[in-house]
């Protein structure tokens, strides 16, 4: 099915238009959640900071704390991590949409394993926070909303898959025909 099967019929072209908005929509969703996520581990960041210098207790306490800050911070940064992978793959199957490229709705394919498994990184470590710190109120806020974001993030990942999947059964459609 080239380009001009579509350009001749509308209702083709329109379904085509109409899977390249959603696909935009969830471009646009993935990045706002990412900037989320940097504002809000910035500032309970910047506050954890706050609180390592005021904080003067015993030197065991200090070391399991920062121990516990260095894995806020490196969840934060597997946070931002998934959500650039998750961009990438939603820039990858609008492109390879646009122009029915099925190699590049493979690489897509392929390339959500890679987020399951930065998402099973992640909750591992979440679950790791959760039952050696015991966080409570802020931290336990971050941690959990970590939790439920990365759930999120995989669905919008697996759903960029998903659309590559359409591609590719799209093309051999049209190769049969």
């Amino acid at each position: 099915m080239g380009f001009f099967v579509w350009k001749e019929n509308p209702l083709l072209l329109q379904g085509a238009n109409a899977i390249r908005d959603i696909a935009c929509i969830f471009l646009r969703k993935t990045r706002r959640i990412v900037r989320k996520i940097r504002f809000f581990t910035r500032k309970i960041c910047a506050s954890h900071k706050l609180e390592m210098r005021l904080e003067a207790a015993q030197e065991w306490r200090i070391n399991m704390r920062n121990r516990f800050y260095r894995q806020l911070v490196q969840l934060n940064d597997e946070l931002i991590e998934m959500g650039g992978m998750i961009e990438k793959a939603i820039a990858d199957t609008v492109k390879a949409l646009v122009n029915q490229d099925t190699e590049l709705a493979k690489v897509v394919i392929d390339y959500d394993e890679e987020i399951d498994h930065q998402e099973r990184e992640i909750e591992q470590l979440c679950l790791k926070l959760l039952l050696q710190q015991q966080p409570v109120a802020r931290d336990l806020r971050l941690i959990s909303s970590a939790l439920k974001m990365i759930t999120d993030m995989e669905r919008i990942g697996d759903q960029a898959s998903d659309i590559a999947e359409i591609i590719i059964s799209e093309k051999k459609a049209e190769a049969a025909d």
